[in-house]
């Protein structure tokens, strides 16, 4: 695995015949387009495989909601609401 915005295991094992889940996260820093490169070597016969990696970092969702309570606004006035972080 060679880029920041992603991981996973570095190393693992699989008998013959077997398959394997590899679990690979996307985890971009910024709103941005991130690529990589997965490789793949089996270390018995030296063949090896690689994979390009190419995510999009978003904009994070809102942690929390805002609740204003019990604003009823008949005409224009100044209200101080306070915002979570």
């Amino acid at each position: 695995m060679c880029n920041a915005s992603n991981s996973g295991p570095s190393t693992f094992s699989i008998k013959p015949g077997d398959s394997y889940f590899y679990p690979l996260k996307f985890i971009p820093s910024h709103s941005l387009e991130y690529s990589g490169k997965l490789a793949i070597s089996n270390l018995t016969d030296g063949t090896s495989d690689s994979f390009c990696l190419v995510g999009m970092g978003l904009e994070p969702l809102p942690d929390g909601k805002v609740e204003f309570g019990e604003i009823k606004c008949y005409q224009r006035y100044k209200a101080k609401i306070h915002l979570p972080r």
